[in-house]
């Protein structure tokens, strides 16, 4: 029997995560990176150089794949409906689960149709529309419907003058979000196998200008907050098509747990699941998307912290004082060059410590890189 192979849309750091499990599994994988010598491709994955929307690219990664899948979500998906619809191989997730959730406005409808919490929100057409939210809801988040990530493309409104900087800010369609006073974030990592969704344990996340820095396991939520959470994820996972691995951004406030946003793919808050738990959110993907039995979501260890390695300045680095460093796990992603804010890597902790011994040990080896 020839060996199968996953196709990758996009060779970053997910898709360097993606390919170390596929490759052990003994799938061939393959990958489309307008980057030369992606990360995904330093671990073993053929890399096609090319615009992750340029259909000839497109096609070419279709025609060496048995199974497509994509590790960002920010793809035409015009281009790539075509493509899959004259293709053999199969695209999982499917484009639909990607369509509504590539438009946040969309995403938050299809949430709250379902039943599901969230902010309240509403279509902006114009000043007017903004004004109004205003009003009534004392703050608000203006965003773009596509296109945002790590912060980009959200602007906080507290007053007129904020109106007039996110509109000059801002491109495209709008929508608004009430501004939500929680107490923490939280997220949970679901699979949503051929005939089972399984989620991992609640796992606390704390973003810095809203970029994910770190995450611990188990969460420091009451059990019934945790379940809270858990409950949604999996009500959530259940209104998806599927299959394959699903982030479901959560924030706990004093009325209960909102959905903040759903990420249909891997997902950095699940990076600790390569050492925490007994199989990781990336096998799972592959083994989802394949039709595979899906692995066991529990965590194998008392406690887990990630830190995410983020550029501070346009700088060379060494990463040798990490080499000494035995009780920590270094991921290195293999990009060049260093930019700021630019997620370089990310380091791992477990312990049977409480979580914030844990999560110190991984902030001081962090401290350690020259960045």
């Amino acid at each position: 029997m020839p060996v199968q192979t996953l196709g990758i849309i996009g060779g970053g750091q997910l898709g360097r995560m993606l390919t170390i499990p596929a490759k052990q599994m003994g799938y061939d994988v393959v990958c489309i990176d307008p980057t030369p010598n992606c990360p995904a491709s330093q671990v073993g994955a053929r890399q096609i150089e090319g615009s992750l929307s340029d259909r000839q690219a497109l096609q070419q990664l279709f025609e060496l794949s048995d199974v497509v899948t994509w590790e960002i979500e920010h793809i035409d998906t015009e281009v790539l409906g075509k493509v899959a619809a004259n293709s053999e191989a199969v695209l999982r997730p499917p484009i639909s689960d990607l369509k509504m959730i590539q438009d946040k406005l969309r995403q938050k409808q299809f949430l709250d149709d379902a039943g599901i919490a969230v902010a309240e929100f509403e279509q902006i057409n114009g000043r007017s529309d903004v004004e109004q939210c205003l009003e009534n809801w004392g703050g608000l988040v203006l965003k773009s419907r596509k296109g945002g990530f790590d912060g980009r493309g959200n602007f906080v409104v507290r007053n007129q003058t904020d109106i007039d900087e996110a509109f000059g800010s801002l491109d495209g369609d709008l929508y608004a979000e009430r501004l939500v006073d929680f107490s923490s974030e939280v997220a949970a990592i679901v699979v949503k196998g051929s005939s089972e969704v399984l989620v991992y344990p609640a796992i606390d996340t704390v973003h810095e200008d809203n970029i994910c820095v770190s995450c611990t396991v188990p969460s420091r939520l009451g059990k019934p907050t945790q379940g809270q959470v858990v409950n949604l994820a999996n009500k959530t996972a259940r209104q998806l098509q599927g299959p394959g691995v699903f982030a479901i951004e959560m924030f706990v406030t004093d009325s209960g747990v909102l959905v903040n946003e759903i990420a249909p793919r891997v997902h950095n808050s699940g990076h600790l699941t390569i050492e925490a738990s007994v199989t990781s959110q990336f096998e799972n993907h592959v083994r989802a998307v394949f039709g595979l039995p899906v692995g066991d979501t529990s965590t194998k260890v008392a406690t887990a912290a990630m830190v995410n390695i983020l550029g501070r300045k346009a700088a060379e680095f060494s990463t040798e004082s990490l080499r000494d460093l035995p009780e920590v796990k270094v991921h290195w992603y293999g990009k060049a060059p260093v930019k700021p804010a630019r997620k370089m890597g990310h380091i791992t902790a477990t312990s049977q410590d409480a979580a914030d011994d844990v999560l110190s040990r991984c902030l001081q080896a962090r401290e350690k890189l020259d960045l």
